[in-house]
């Protein structure tokens, strides 16, 4: 019997999702590596120098610099990160020929002296492992600065983008919204730079996707269970909002662990502990003494914040919503992809209708991993959508406290960009299982992709040309 042309089609096998994400965003990684001049990421330079700092065998920052808190750093690397500092905030400036045959001047054999890098002391080294060990390398071959760097940029990049295949490959639920989610542009350009977000990115979609692995099998053992509470606790000291994530975390230990109730109570307690100790210390140890008056907002003061806070509780209601009806697009659009010093939204020829087409692939994508859902994990999937909940809340919070002025009605400082990792862990909360896969529905989500993509490269390209290379 001869298949009908539509049976065929419905047959075809697409490639799985964790092959589709890296085919397309490789490309994209390294065109954005080379397109986007040095330090037009937000705080690129502080990174850079922390990089370049550890790269030297200096793990920990100091206050030994005449100028704030960093520490010691190759001098001709803080010159090269001042050579581009004009294009910040000033769209009449643009990136020429003359500029970076300056700045292949630089190279890694200047002396070391007190340098102020503060907007990156707070993580810990090895958010900055992979552009570290590679500026070691280019110093030890003797590479410029520029050169250095762009490749610093690209292992940064490709750990990014290995680690987001590897979680879409490892979970069984929102596959497809993990590579919708991982191609935006804000993501891309984020990865494609040097920066804690990097980092952030890798472990927390790793983790995210362990969870969900857990929740789905019929037992635990103990050391998964303990090897996902490390993760946990590795993103968490860098940005600590994550440690939310020890919510689902407890949730797969006390369900899944093959163990009667005391050992099981024990184990998952002790993953727990795990999660949240570490970032708590390191927190404590990197704000102490660590953070620059230069990097606070005028009129922020955390002691005065919080007595603030707590002599007005009535008020919290009311600052949020005020937050979000004044800030609430902006946070959108920055999640989607406004690009450079948070300067270069996309280009207005196509603005409203790219970021809202951006919307629509992503909420499309997610409704058809939510399609899949069945009954089994409801606890799980509460415990992340909680854990989404209560990461977002700590974000605003530690900006009320921490950056914003005391008394102030609206909480500054927060940023879109911060909610892509949480919206990973929203996505996979919601998402229903993608075993056995439906080729049919991964025919859509795929095809939606493929057309955002194909849309987003050449337009996020023209406009970062257009930003910092035409006049």
């Amino acid at each position: 019997m001869v298949s009908l042309p539509s049976e065929r089609l419905i047959s075809f096998s697409l490639p799985n999702p964790a092959s589709v994400y890296l085919l397309l965003a490789v490309p994209y990684l390294i065109s954005l590596v080379l397109i986007i001049p040095p330090f037009q990421i937000p705080d690129e330079g502080h990174h850079y120098l922390r990089s370049v700092s550890i790269s030297e065998g200096r793990l920990l920052p100091s206050n030994d610099g005449q100028e704030g808190t960093g520490g010691a750093v190759d001098v001709s690397a803080v010159e090269f990160v001042k050579s581009f500092r004009y294009l910040f905030f000033n769209p009449n400036k643009k990136v020429t020929r003359d500029k970076l045959d300056q700045a292949r001047m630089y190279d890694f054999k200047g002396p070391s002296a007190p340098t102020w890098f503060s907007a990156a002391t707070l993580y810990p080294p090895y958010a900055y492992a992979a552009p570290s060990a590679v500026l070691a390398a280019a110093r030890a071959v003797g590479l410029s600065q520029l050169d250095g760097f762009r490749l610093a940029r690209l292992a940064n990049g490709l750990l990014v983008l290995v680690a987001a295949s590897i979680a879409i490959a490892l979970t069984p639920r929102g596959k497809w919204f993990l590579v919708a989610l991982c191609l935006l542009p804000m993501f891309m350009a984020q990865a494609a730079g040097i920066s804690s977000d990097g980092a952030v990115f890798a472990i927390s979609l790793v983790v995210v996707a362990m969870l969900a692995r857990a929740a789905a099998s019929s037992f635990l053992r103990p050391g998964t269970l303990m090897a996902m509470a490390g993760l946990v606790a590795l993103v968490a000291a860098i940005r600590i909002p994550m440690i939310a994530l020890a919510l689902p975390l407890g949730v797969v230990g006390w369900c899944r662990l093959p163990m009667s109730g005391w050992g099981r109570g024990w184990t998952t307690g002790l993953a727990v502990a795990v999660a949240f100790l570490p970032p708590l210390l390191w927190t404590a140890v990197a704000v102490s003494g660590q953070v620059d008056p230069r990097l606070l907002k005028s009129g922020a003061d955390a002691g005065m914040q919080v007595q603030y806070v707590l002599a007005n509780l009535a008020l919290l209601p009311s600052i949020a919503w005020k937050t979000l009806a004044a800030h609430g697009a902006g946070y959108l659009f920055q999640f989607v992809g406004v690009l450079g010093w948070l300067d270069t939204p996309i280009d207005p020829l196509f603005g409203f209708s790219f970021y809202g087409f951006s919307a629509f692939v992503l909420v499309a994508v997610l409704a058809i991993d939510i399609s899949r859902r069945t009954h089994d994990g409801t606890l799980f999937s509460v415990a992340m959508a909680g854990a989404a909940i209560l990461s977002s809340a700590l974000i605003f919070a530690s900006l009320y406290v921490g950056w914003t002025p005391v008394g102030y009605p609206l909480v500054e400082g927060v940023q879109g960009r911060y909610f892509l990792p949480i919206a990973a862990v929203f996505g996979v909360a919601v998402a229903g299982q993608n075993w056995p896969p439906s080729e049919r529905r991964d025919a859509v989500a795929a095809g939606l992709i493929a057309l955002f993509y194909t849309l987003s490269l050449p337009w996020v390209m023209w406009t970062l040309v257009k930003r910092y290379y035409l006049s």
